[in-house]
């Protein structure tokens, strides 16, 4: 609930266009425009043509060349820098939050010459080829921010040792989702034995654990199926997994998906096997569709399912795997009793007038202090 306007102007700047980082993104905007007088968006990204939809948001485009690799670092920062100066010394900004990943040491190098504090939100978790360099960028732009902002305890925990920062103001704000919308189906059907799944298909992922997990459900429940959303460099592999191991006609891969909320409610459980999610959005909407979830990965998942609310956290085998799916699938009244707890979960923890307030508090916190 807003309680009264900041009387500032702010600036939201995003490397990011696509996923869950993104829509927190785009929910952290429409926050700022009913809190902030001057709201601006900025990308800094290798497409020109980005913009938010949004009455009374102005947007602007930092088009950078597509060098992915952090041996790039030098050359993207003489590119960036002055652009980012350009649009701070056209008009005052009293606060930056700032989506750009590595490249949030440019912005602060940048905004220290204006005194703007930087908030620097962290939703990624990589192991980088180049520690080193990527740890050095890493640093400066977390030592130069007013505040660093976590999608998840453990990827706070695992950032932070892993490139050997330490900050003051740190937050764990949550990936917001939208719960009306993310609303359980009724009735809930007990003999319903699809299973979900959503994401990329690449390796991180580990479809293949789950596709072997499901072949070890099929021989206790034949009807059973998965239902696999997204797309990626791995799908032909995966299919051509799904014949080797006979399973290929209770295996549906539905592609990229708009709306998800209609596949959320073909299932009876979410299955989720990456090997790390820093929050993992998806497994948190199917909780908001009072969806129980089984899942091997670390990271957000393990915070977001603590103390078995909402669905199981298991090691990273089939057989494990497997196991609890069998057993909810057999059972549906734990289903439903897990699926009514995850629900609750998301409602007091992940949903957008929670993230709304936590994100008024901070603002607050750093520019009436």
């Amino acid at each position: 609930m807003v309680n009264k306007k900041i009387n500032r102007n702010i600036l939201l700047i995003s490397s990011t266009i696509y996923g869950g980082s993104f829509n927190s993104f785009l929910i952290n905007i429409r926050n700022a425009n009913n809190l902030f007088d001057k709201v601006k968006v900025v990308f800094i990204s290798n497409t020109r043509d980005n913009t938010i939809d949004i009455d009374g948001i102005e947007n602007e485009n930092i088009y950078i060349p597509n060098l992915k690799k952090v041996y790039y670092m030098p050359i993207l920062e003489r590119y960036i820098k002055p652009k980012l100066n350009n649009i701070l010394s056209s008009e005052h900004y009293d606060l930056i939050i700032s989506y750009t990943e590595i490249y949030n040491s440019f912005i602060t190098d940048v905004s220290k010459k204006y005194n703007i504090p930087v908030i620097f939100n962290i939703n990624t978790f990589t192991n980088f080829r180049a520690k080193s360099i990527a740890t050095h960028y890493f640093k400066r732009g977390c030592r130069n921010s007013w505040g660093l902002l976590f999608g998840s305890t453990p990827l706070e925990k695992d950032f932070m040792k892993y490139h050997s920062i330490k900050h003051d103001n740190t937050f764990i704000v949550y990936m917001p989702i939208d719960t009306k919308i993310y609303s359980p189906i009724e009735p809930i059907n007990p003999d319903n034995h699809n299973v979900i799944a959503a994401g990329r298909l690449t390796k991180l992922k580990k479809y293949d654990l789950l596709l072997n997990a499901m072949n070890l459900v099929l021989k206790e429940i034949p009807d059973s199926k998965l239902l696999i959303a997204g797309e990626g460099d791995q799908m032909k592999k995966l299919k051509n997994l799904t014949v080797n191991i006979g399973i290929e006609r209770n295996v549906e891969f539905l592609g990229f998906q708009e709306n998800m909320l209609s596949i959320y409610h073909r299932g009876s459980i979410f299955a989720h096997t990456c090997e790390y999610e820093t929050f993992c959005r998806v497994i948190a909407e199917s909780l908001s569709c009072g969806i129980p979830t089984v899942t091997s990965s670390k990271g957000g998942p393990e915070e977001i399912l603590a103390d078995g609310v909402g669905g199981y956290v298991v090691e990273p085998t089939p057989e494990k795997i497997s196991e609890k799916i069998i057993y909810l699938l057999k059972n549906p009244e734990i289903r439903l009793k897990l699926g009514m707890m995850g629900r609750k979960k998301a409602i007091e923890n992940f949903s957008i007038p929670i993230f709304d307030s936590k994100m008024e508090k901070i603002y607050r916190l750093v520019l009436e202090k």
